[in-house]
């Protein structure tokens, strides 16, 4: 399910928490893509982040699909991808199914 908790600057941050549930998948949409280096170094960024076991990148798409092993706040996804000169923005309905995924699971 997402939850809803703060960050420094007093932002609301919103983390996908899967605790006992299977991966859960986060979709990304990422502006600024030309080619299959660009894809490749976006790929690379989210797969940083802490909590991510896999991501892929649509290049002709402009999104990227990331699954997550555990709790893994949705703007640390958005900002890896934005330090690498791109932009980027959570997929609400993946954001949506995710939550409900999440839910389903814990029943």
């Amino acid at each position: 399910r997402l939850n809803g908790t703060a960050t420094r600057s007093g932002r609301p941050r919103r983390a996908m928490e899967l605790g006992g549930a299977p991966p859960s998948d986060a979709a990304i949409a990422i502006g600024g893509m030309t080619c299959e280096h660009c894809a490749a170094t976006c790929a690379a960024a989210l797969e940083a982040v802490d909590g991510v076991s896999r991501a892929s990148v649509d290049l002709a798409a402009g999104r990227a699909t990331v699954v997550a092993d555990g709790a893994v706040a949705a703007e640390a996804l958005v900002e890896a991808v934005e330090a690498c000169g791109f932009d980027a923005r959570v997929l609400e309905e993946a954001a949506a199914a995710a939550a409900t995924a999440a839910a389903a699971a814990a029943t």
